[in-house]
């Protein structure tokens, strides 16, 4: 079975209940997909916010570090407007799923740049799940 990474994302400010339902919304469409395809989920990452690869909140660089050091080099996403070409310099190189663009898999990404320095403290939001952990 292939491992994949599941990423949800709501361009809300705060997490509130528009959020919510958006997440839920596309967890429910991406796991679908996932399990009709033979995907183990391995990853999910749920984000709120603004995109900025170059300067990534805690979630997106934890969702860009869980990239590099995972199994699954696949990404399933609801949409390819969630990894723009403007910051693909920022992300690490994948393959990527896009439902609504019906692409089964894609190479994104690149080896431009490196991931920033560690954060000494991280805000623990709420918007990662990580199914190592709830065995």
């Amino acid at each position: 079975m292939k491992a994949a990474v599941l990423f949800c994302h709501s361009d809300e400010q705060a997490l509130n209940e528009v959020a919510e339902k958006e997440l839920s919304r596309q967890y429910k469409l991406l796991s679908q997909y996932a399990n009709e395809h033979g995907f183990e989920l391995e990853h999910l990452f749920f984000h709120i916010g603004q995109l900025d690869y170059e300067h990534p909140d805690d979630v997106l660089l934890r969702f860009l570090r869980g990239l590099q050091n995972s199994r699954s080099n696949i990404v399933i996403a609801e949409t390819r407007d969630y990894f723009p070409e403007s910051q693909m310099r920022f992300i690490p190189p994948i393959h990527a799923c896009f439902l609504k663009e019906h692409i089964q898999q894609m190479k994104i990404g690149s080896r431009q740049h490196p991931l920033p320095a560690e954060k000494k403290t991280l805000s623990g939001k709420p918007y990662l799940y990580n199914k190592e952990k709830n065995r």
